[in-house]
């Protein structure tokens, strides 16, 4: 315990130090300033098998399902991509169809024709910005918790081409 004399001559104690430390003092009991989550990886993964293509001679080339439901979410009505975590927004059918196309056109046919392709797809996005609010409380039992609520209005997803894969790619031509 310290003592502190004040300019007037009265004593003053600091009644901080007679209190022991409290080993489980976790933090403060309310939620005050969000914390900013770390940055981390979403995965979008599915198998496509017998997806149609019309290739022209310039090499591009059409899928005949142009609704694209075979890169829908099964998840979604309308086919959009959610993350596991935070249930944050990925992509949209287009936009999975889109780097799919970046991704297996060096393996594409270069013939003019019609085929069937089929493979594995992951699609990786970094997820960052996500906040985190935590309120910290005692139990009953006199042991620290706390409770947390995330945002993920200011989050931002970026698609990561060079971590994005596709796998197992496989073409056959048909008539």
């Amino acid at each position: 315990m310290k003592r502190y004399i004040r300019a007037d001559g009265s004593l003053e104690t600091d009644i901080l130090e007679q209190l022991p430390l409290n080993p489980y003092d976790i933090g403060p009991l309310g939620p005050d300033e969000p914390d900013t989550e770390d940055n981390y990886d979403e995965c979008i993964t599915f198998h496509f098998e017998g997806v149609v293509v019309d290739i022209d001679k310039d090499g591009s080339w059409e899928y005949e399902d142009e609704t694209y439901s075979w890169a829908a979410s099964p998840d979604s009505k309308i086919g959009d991509w959610y993350g596991e975590k935070d249930n944050i927004y990925l992509e949209d059918i287009t936009g999975v169809v889109e780097h799919i196309d970046e991704l297996i056109e060096p393996y594409m046919p270069a013939s003019r024709g019609r085929y069937k392709i089929s493979g594995d797809v992951t699609l990786t996005y970094h997820i960052s910005g996500v906040e985190c609010y935590r309120e910290y409380f005692e139990e009953h039992d006199g042991s620290y918790d706390y409770g947390e609520e995330r945002y993920v209005d200011n989050a931002e997803v970026e698609y990561d081409y060079k971590d994005s894969t596709v796998d197992n790619f496989r073409f056959r031509e048909i008539s």
